[in-house]
């Protein structure tokens, strides 16, 4: 259970850290602005960690069998499956921040908009690390790895909410969340850097960013030019459309393998 919850437990100790600076240095109204823009991210973010979690059993079992060929090709492909799905969510969730803010929490949260846009890439910083931390630190035992990056993300957190609280507010807690975020996944890749048994920076990992990144600059285009709520459903529409699009010109090898999957079932 521990190994299962600490990475949602630190998540949960910045936001409770957050809300509670915020009420002290800014006030009530910051603490609204900020909730509301956090619990939207932490959403998102399920979908991006929910690979981890499901795969750390079987992560486990292959390194306690010495299946060490078997335990790289499935970090991997969970790797992949964690940018896959992060990249478009975290540019996604940015171009859609003012009409999720209006739809699940209504137009007096408006102010929340800038700090969701802030939070929205710790779905692809958290997601990497959860996978790195659940999925291939613990399995082979290096859980002091993870208690490390966790702890400084914690204290980098503590400061820099410090420091830009009382400027920003609400989105100096955001940003300081997305540093301490930002922290704790560059600290695991180096501390952990000898055992994660595939290369970080594939050509998978340019696939995704540059779909994103185009799938990005249409979503936003097409949100000026389309009224709420409509504009919501458009955008993903018109967002997954050109992604995947993208990634089967591109051949990406994980879409490529579940259109083959889809005919040969079909057959």
């Amino acid at each position: 259970v521990y190994k299962r919850q600490i990475f949602s437990l630190a998540t949960s100790i910045h936001l409770q850290l957050d809300k509670a600076m915020l009420g002290f240095l800014a006030d009530n109204e910051s603490v609204g602005y900020y909730s509301a823009a956090s619990q939207i991210s932490h959403l998102l973010l399920l979908l991006a960690t929910a690979i981890g979690t499901v795969m750390l059993p079987r992560a486990s079992n292959l390194v306690k069998n010495k299946k060490y060929d078997e335990f790289r090709v499935l970090t991997q492909k969970s790797y992949q499956f964690v940018l896959l799905i992060a990249f478009p969510l975290s540019l996604g969730c940015i171009a859609l921040s003012p009409a999720l803010i209006q739809l699940l929490c209504g137009e007096m949260f408006a102010n929340a908009t800038s700090s969701l846009q802030i939070l929205s890439p710790i779905v692809l910083i958290i997601g990497i690390s959860n996978l790195i931390g659940m999925q291939i630190l613990y399995p082979i035992g290096k859980i002091n790895l993870v208690t490390i990056s966790t702890s400084i993300g914690a204290i980098v957190n503590l400061l820099l909410n410090v420091i830009f609280i009382p400027m920003f507010r609400e989105d100096g807690a955001a940003f300081s969340t997305l540093i301490a975020e930002l922290s704790v996944t560059l600290i695991l890749i180096l501390l952990g850097r000898k055992y994660i048994p595939f290369s970080l920076i594939t050509k998978e990992c340019f696939y995704y960013f540059i779909a994103s990144i185009v799938m990005f600059v249409i979503c936003v285009s097409i949100a000026q030019f389309t009224v709420y709520p409509y504009n919501i459903f458009v955008v993903i529409g018109v967002g997954l459309f050109v992604y995947i699009t993208i990634l089967i010109i591109a051949k990406d090898s994980m879409i490529m393998d579940l259109i083959n999957r889809k005919i040969c079932n079909q057959l």
